[in-house]
Order: C-alpha cells, then structure tokens, then sequence
C-alpha cells in the first residue's frame, strides 16, 4: 500500500504535478511538458490554501491531477507488529494499535500502512502512518474547486520512490538545512528501512574545515551499524550504492570518507530537481511512481 489509499483515485486528467507544504512556502513540482520547480512564498496575511489556488492557476495546472507530499513535521510514523486481525478488520484494528504511541485521539487521525521489511523468521510487521484527519480534509478542500487529489503520502516514501525498483539496496543519506541527517534504505521499490543519525547538523552548518575531529568517525560508525543490520535482520543483500543529498558548501568533503570507509559507489544525487534545491527531491520522486491501476 502506498500514501493514503482513501484519497488515490482514477481520472482522465492528463497534467500531473506535486505539491508540498512547508512553514512559509508552498513547493510544487511538475513534470508534464517543460519541468517546472515551483517555490512559492506564502505572504503575511495570505493563507497556504490561497497561496496554493494562486499557483495552480500561475501554472496552468486547474484540473490537473494533484500528489501532496506530507513534510517529515505533518505526520508520525510507528513501526509495529501486525495486529492479529482478518484483513478487512486491519482498518479498524490500526488506530487502537498505535493509541500508546501518539498523544492525539486516535479518533481524530487519519491512519494508512504498508507492509515493513522484517526478519523471514519474525512476525510481520507494519509501518503506520498517522496525520491529523482535519490535515488531510484541509488538502481536500484547498483543492476541491482547482484539481484533482490523486494521493497523499509522505516524503521518506517519496524519497524511495527516486529509485524505482531495481533488484539492489540504495541508500540515501538525506539531510536540508538545519535538519537532522536521514538514511533511506530501498530495495525493489520499497522503503525498507529509514534512521534518523542525530548529532550531524553541522554538515549543513559549517565548512568541512571546521567539523568536529570524531564527526566523520562516528558517521561512518553509524552508518556501518545500519548496513549491518539490513544484512543480519532484514536478511537484504549488501549495499549496493550510497547516494548523497545534503545541503553542504563542499559535499566531495563527505564523499571521500564514504568511498574509503565503504567498498560501494559513492556519488551525489543528480537529476532535474536537485538544480531547484534539495527540498525539490520528494516531490520529483512520487513523480516517478506510476499512476494506480
């Protein structure tokens, strides 16, 4: 299952684009035609619905089919064991499984799940997405009148899909401005494994002169620790390719350890996005994913 199953839908519409939110922006990316990366402020006084009509119609994308990609601060995700349910119960069963983890109401969340990466010899289990239902109904409505909602998901899958679903483990090593570094790991087109490594926002912060002594060490560490596991508990093949996505005045400074550390290619994320910025890269990957059948 992918994004939020209630709100993919079927249509004739021929434009396609995606769109996220953030503090006091609205991106869009478009891909139908000319590529088109879309940063548009949200002005004092003006609200992000306003702001995201305004662009639709700049761009010519009324009637078009919409993908809203949910920034990593707009929704939770929990990793748990499948609840013992029939299939058609899992729905209901979901929001009470994860009523522990989240102080929200779970009747007030939207909940939707795929099916996570585990050890063959371990119970199954899910990964649960959760989002304020008033979240979702607000994308609803600010779209309603300009375009079609086709999906709603989250930026790590958005990220995973860049890699389509090639028989390899990619790792992508993901990290914007003042933000803590994410590892993303994909194998045959499924988010199979993603780590937030806490502790290295100075990459983004400082040149590579100035890093801490141990800064590189301790990456490399972690990192190794991550692969690790994917080869001992997910039971995946070895890492295949490492790709490199942070926000840094000198990324070949981060390269270097990771060619001498890893014996795996090593390389910076390069497509249309990327010029645009970083931010750009979630909204150019669920992009990729094909439309439902």
């Amino acid at each position: 299952m992918k994004g939020f199953a209630l709100f993919q839908r079927k249509s004739k519409a021929t434009a396609r684009a995606a769109v996220m939110l953030l503090p006091e922006q609205i991106l869009l990316a478009s891909l139908t035609g000319t590529s088109r990366f879309i940063r548009k402020p949200i002005l004092k006084g003006s609200s992000w619905q306003s702001t995201l009509v305004t662009v639709l119609r700049e761009e010519k994308l009324t009637g078009a089919l919409i993908r809203v990609v949910l920034e990593h601060t707009q929704y939770q995700q929990f990793s748990i064991e499948r609840p013992d349910v029939p299939e058609d119960e899992l729905a209901g069963a979901l929001p009470w499984a994860i009523k522990d983890f989240t102080s929200e109401p779970v009747t007030q969340l939207a909940v939707d799940y795929y099916n996570g990466l585990t050890n063959p010899l371990a119970r199954p289990r899910l990964q649960v997405i959760c989002s304020p239902k008033r979240r979702i109904q607000e994308w609803v409505s600010a779209l309603e009148s300009e375009a079609e909602l086709e999906e709603i998901t989250t930026d790590e899958l958005a990220l995973a899909d860049l890699f389509g679903e090639q028989s390899k483990v990619d790792v992508l090593l993901y990290q914007l401005p003042e933000q803590e570094l994410l590892m993303l790991a994909v194998y045959k087109g499924q988010l199979c494994f993603s780590r937030t490594l806490r502790g290295f926002q100075v990459l983004t912060q400082l040149p590579a002169v100035q890093w801490p002594e141990m800064l590189l060490d301790n990456l490399m560490l972690e990192l190794q620790r991550s692969f690790d596991y994917l080869v001992s508990q997910l039971k995946l093949p070895d890492v295949a390719a490492i790709h490199v996505a942070v926000s840094m005045s000198d990324p070949v400074e981060l390269l270097r350890p990771l060619k001498q550390n890893f014996s795996v290619p090593a390389k910076l994320m390069a497509n249309a996005a990327v010029l645009h910025g970083f931010e750009f890269l979630p909204l150019f990957g669920v992009l990729q994913e094909p439309q439902p059948a």
